[in-house]
């Protein structure tokens, strides 16, 4: 277990909570729902799931990059699937204190790890709602991921990708006051 500098949460733990809960959302999707909208503008449920599984070839090649990346798959569902087992094998093996390479920068592995589980966990919500689903980010995944989001994704100054945060009181369930920091409308 390798506590991340940003946080005390086991960064291979979360990263396998994401893609857990995001799995249960992926299977759901039938081929009838990948032309459906999704919360990321501009990007039908197809394109969010390449999107997906492009990030879990990155987060392969990442932790061993001899693994490659897989090509492009005419299934996106079932290549989720698939590419997810390889990120949840290869993940908790890995010195998450060791420098990894993704995209031209290199970073802590632990670090990359707490990126990641964000991304997938909230695309994993963006999943079910264009499946016209009710699954919630779990709250323990929401809360582990809400102790450390201001520091990937800050409040001003965001990365063009994130729009402005959403109004939400502090009472809200913890998987609506991640979304809405992230910019999506969790009701």
């Amino acid at each position: 277990m390798t506590r991340s500098p940003i946080t005390d949460i086991d960064s291979a733990e979360l990263l396998v909570r994401a893609i857990d809960y995001t799995l249960v959302n992926v299977a759901a999707v039938r081929r009838a729902d990948l032309d459906s909208a999704t919360p990321c503008a501009h990007w039908n449920l197809r394109t969010l799931l390449d999107h997906l599984n492009d990030s879990l070839d990155a987060l392969c090649a990442a932790a061993r990059p001899s693994t490659g990346t897989e090509p492009p798959a005419a299934d996106p569902v079932l290549a989720f699937g698939a590419r997810a087992a390889r990120v949840r094998a290869l993940w908790p093996e890995i010195d998450h204190d060791s420098p990894v390479r993704l995209g031209g920068r290199t970073r802590r592995a632990d670090v990359l790890a707490h990126v990641a589980a964000v991304e997938i966990a909230v695309h994993g919500w963006d999943v079910a709602r264009a499946c016209a689903a009710n699954r919630p980010i779990p709250d323990e995944l929401a809360r582990a991921i809400l102790t450390f989001i201001e520091l990937i994704v800050p409040e001003t100054g965001r990365p063009p990708q994130f729009h402005p945060p959403v109004a939400m009181p502090d009472s809200a369930p913890a998987d609506e006051r991640l979304l809405a920091y992230l910019g999506r409308y969790p009701g």
